[in-house]
């Protein structure tokens, strides 16, 4: 992997989440319901991050989970925030992408003509959709609330720095995914998402970011975790060797870390896989 300067873009998106977290929700004032112009307000301020990303020279930004509604959690609003692709919203931050010559891996609810899904975006500098990745996890709960269909693939994409995976949010909780897409080549994963335990008054804080350095670290991987701050932020990078090179405060910013594959050791595990053992024919390489 090639030297690359990343950005988070970790924004005080509106939404109408239900909070529990008094800290965060202080934060994030969350709305009764959401409206046409808080939608609108969303996008306008991922894209003055993105640009403000590429302003500090970042050369990919990577924003969290759902943007446009910041992911709201409601099951009314999938008809009202799912994006076609292309559509005139991707059309535009593929123009913000080419104006800026910046990647851009973008997060939202997507409609196809029979489906709706979780999905990523990785936008090239050239304004290029080069990858598409829907979410393959998710709880029970938020089916039931949010009913979306799974995706059923775990792509890596080329990128100028060398290859690149994606997961968002609950997809990191499964190790096979991480394995899978380090297997595949993937160097860095890139993992939007919306979750309130990377605030350190949550009792989840810990164990979450002890996850995402072990992923890292057991796959030597670049790790990159864009939360909103509206769900508390905390945004981190981290290098193969599992330590953080970077991490975001609880608002709203844009995080810049330097990834440098020459200044972080990486133990290869992969090498010395077992896969007759496990009963896991795609891990054979």
């Amino acid at each position: 992997m090639k030297k690359l300067r990343i950005a988070l873009l970790q924004a005080n998106f509106r939404s109408s989440f239900p909070e529990k977290i008094p800290a965060i929700a202080r934060v994030a004032r969350p709305r009764k319901a959401m409206r046409p112009e808080d939608y609108e307000f969303n996008h306008r301020l991922l894209i003055s991050l993105a640009r403000k990303a590429a302003a500090k020279g970042a050369h990919l930004a990577v924003g969290s989970e759902s943007y446009l509604d910041g992911w709201s959690y409601e099951r009314g609003s999938l008809s009202k925030i799912a994006l076609a692709i292309p559509g005139p919203r991707t059309d535009e931050l593929c123009r913000v992408a080419r104006e800026e010559r910046l990647w851009l891996c973008v997060a939202f609810m997507e409609k196809t003509r029979k489906t709706l899904h979780n999905t990523a975006v990785l936008i090239s500098s050239s304004g290029e959709i080069t990858g598409i990745y829907r979410k393959t996890h998710e709880t029970k709960d938020v089916l039931e609330r949010m009913p979306y269909t799974l995706g059923r693939d775990l792509p890596v994409f080329k990128t100028p720095w060398g290859k690149v995976g994606i997961l968002i949010c609950h997809d990191r909780w499964y190790p096979e995914n991480a394995r899978t897409l380090r297997v595949k080549g993937a160097e860095l994963v890139l993992n939007p998402t919306a979750t309130a335990v990377f605030n350190p008054h949550h009792s989840y804080h810990e164990i979450h970011r002890c996850v995402q350095r072990s992923l890292s670290y057991v796959n030597g991987l670049f790790w990159a975790s864009c939360n909103s701050a509206n769900h508390g932020g905390h945004s981190v990078v981290i290098a193969p060797d599992g330590n953080v090179i970077g991490e975001a405060r609880p608002t709203e910013q844009v995080l810049i870390a330097g990834i440098d594959p020459e200044a972080h050791g990486r133990y290869d595990f992969i090498s010395n896989l077992r896969p007759q053992l496990y009963g896991l024919g795609a891990f054979h390489r």
